[in-house]
């Protein structure tokens, strides 16, 4: 099962190559893929995803892109904003596929678009468990000169009750993820999936190897500190029972540019795991993240 067809899933979209500028951190405009563009902001239907987020005069973007990153059916970019669902990994069972859910190279349907937002639907009609369903999803963006708000609405207007997961996996651009802070986790038990061990609250946060953390009951609002770029990103999750921190250490996915580990932590809002969530008929989750900039970084 798969989302709604769209016709214009076409192989000729296939593998677009939109990797930033590394200087700039500008995307190019050339590509088959519906897009928009505003001053520092990109974002494809496909996947409805965010790829690109730079605040009024700030110096770096807040967004991480891979300088290889590429779109098309089937492919998803890396990095920016993807959203997985209704699964989130391989599902609860761990045999969903494709990996985090069809919505996240699904074409969505662009609804809206105004100076500070947009507004993207799509329909699925399979759940987290794999059963049938029919799941509507909408997504909207706002934007101001320093924050950034991502919200998917999922609602089952099936006549089932219908098993669901979702992630909002931010990646968040800093200067060097071995030099950064993050604040606002620390009194939460997590999962380590590295060492596949449940891991009580206080264990120090230290990236250079793979890190990949699933926490339960964290605080709302995690804090990222980064002095060689004097900015602060506050990162504040809403309708989640999850929150994922997520960095490969060297060993990053091919996607993932020569050395470019170092340039981003992923903090992700999420349902998911033994936190999934049943809709039931007519009912609807709203999974939120805001994200403001501090600082001229």
């Amino acid at each position: 099962m798969a989302p709604s067809p769209d016709a214009s899933d076409q192989p000729t979209a296939s593998g677009a190559n939109l990797a930033p500028d590394p200087a700039t951190g500008r995307i190019p405009v050339g590509t088959t893929e519906p897009h928009l563009s505003a001053p520092g902001f990109r974002m494809f239907d496909r996947g409805a995803h965010v790829t690109h987020w730079r605040p009024g005069d700030a110096r770096h973007p807040v967004l991480y892109s891979s300088s290889l990153a590429r779109i098309g059916p089937g492919t998803a970019w890396r990095g920016g904003i993807p959203i997985c669902a209704p699964w989130f990994a391989s599902g609860p069972d761990g045999a969903r596929t494709p990996s985090h859910g069809p919505a996240r190279t699904a074409m969505w349907l662009r609804e809206a678009e105004t100076a500070g937002g947009t507004h993207h639907a799509l329909t699925i009609d399979v759940d987290a468990s794999g059963a049938p369903a029919l799941l509507e999803l909408e997504y909207t963006t706002k934007r101001s000169d320093r924050s950034l708000e991502v919200a998917l609405t999922i609602t089952n207007t099936g006549r089932d009750a219908a098993l669901v997961e979702a992630a909002l996996h931010t990646y968040l651009a800093v200067s060097d993820v071995q030099g950064i802070t993050v604040r606002g986790l620390e009194n939460a038990a997590f999962f380590d999936k590295a060492a596949d061990a449940d891991v009580g609250p206080g264990a120090p946060l230290e990236f250079g190897e793979l890190v990949d953390r699933v926490y339960d009951d964290a605080a709302s609002v995690v804090e990222i500190n980064d002095t060689e770029w004097s900015r602060r990103l506050i990162v504040e999750r809403y309708g989640a029972t999850k929150a994922v921190v997520w960095n490969p250490g060297p060993s990053a996915p091919a996607d993932v540019g020569e050395g470019e580990w170092r340039a981003f932590v992923c903090v992700e809002a999420a349902i998911a795991g033994d936190r999934a969530v049943t809709l039931a008929p007519d009912q609807s989750h709203c999974l939120a993240t805001t994200v403001v900039a501090h600082g001229p970084g």
